[in-house]
Order: C-alpha cells, then structure tokens, then sequence
C-alpha cells in the first residue's frame, strides 16, 4: 500500500465517522430520514418532486440558517486526484495545439484523444515507482 493510498484509507474513515455524525446532528435538528419521509409523505406534491425540495431546498436553506452543519465532503481517491491533475495537463497541451475553448467546442477527435492521453498518462503515473521524499530543512539555519 503505497502513502497515498494510505492517506486515502485514513481520509476515508475520518469521512465515514464525520458523516455519521452529521447523520446524528441531522436527526436531532429535525432534517433526519423519518423527517424527510414524514415531508415527502404528508406532501400534495408528486413525491419525487417532495424528495427534491427536501434535499435541494430545505436542508440548503437550514445550513444556510446554521440549524444544520455542512454535509462532510468525501475524499477523492489517489487515482482520482492524479486523473485531476493529469487533466489540467492534458487541456494544457490542447491549447499548445491551437485548442481555443472560446472559439468552438472539441471535436469528437479531439475529444477522443484528450480521453485517451489522460488515460495513457494516468496508467504511466500509477505504474512508474514512488518518487522519495525529500528532507525539508525547517530549523532555517541554512547550514551555516
């Protein structure tokens, strides 16, 4: 298991024990999911329609008003991350070929070659060693 993946994994956890905690913080604050059931059920609104006010208005509209926490966000993967960053760098690499988004769109090749580079970059990344870490001097005696 690589440091990464092990980041992620205690990242993961930390989420899993934040959200169960805002699932509890929900409950007691009125917004848990007999509430919503009990909103959706006693609605004259189509139910999915309910579903959506509950989750897109009201529960923005009680964080907004502080009566709920923001949801935890849940961490992105090593492999997500790096598909991120490989990306951006491939977007760079269309605009060196003449790529410009305010002109016009992709085309289906260009589209299909961007889709492919982030796919050959990512498995190249994935598959080549760890870089080592480096050694931070943080006392700033420069040696001296």
């Amino acid at each position: 298991m690589t440091s990464d993946q092990a980041t992620y994994e205690q990242q993961l956890e930390q989420y899993h024990h934040d959200l169960e905690a805002y699932q509890q913080q929900l409950y007691s604050a009125g917004f848990g999911a007999s509430d919503r059931a009990a909103y959706i059920g006693g609605s004259f609104e189509d139910p999915e329609y309910a579903a959506l006010q509950w989750d897109e208005n009201l529960l923005s509209q009680a964080e907004a008003a502080g009566q709920i926490p923001p949801r935890p966000m849940e961490p992105l993967s090593p492999r997500e991350e790096l598909t991120y960053e490989v990306r951006d760098q491939v977007h760079r690499e269309l605009f060196e070929r003449g790529y410009d988004p305010f002109e016009r769109n992709l085309t289906d090749e260009e589209r299909a070659w961007e889709e492919a580079r982030v796919e050959e970059l990512v498995a190249q990344r994935l598959a080549a060693p760890e870089p080592p870490t480096q050694q931070v001097d943080t006392d700033f005696d420069f040696d001296l």
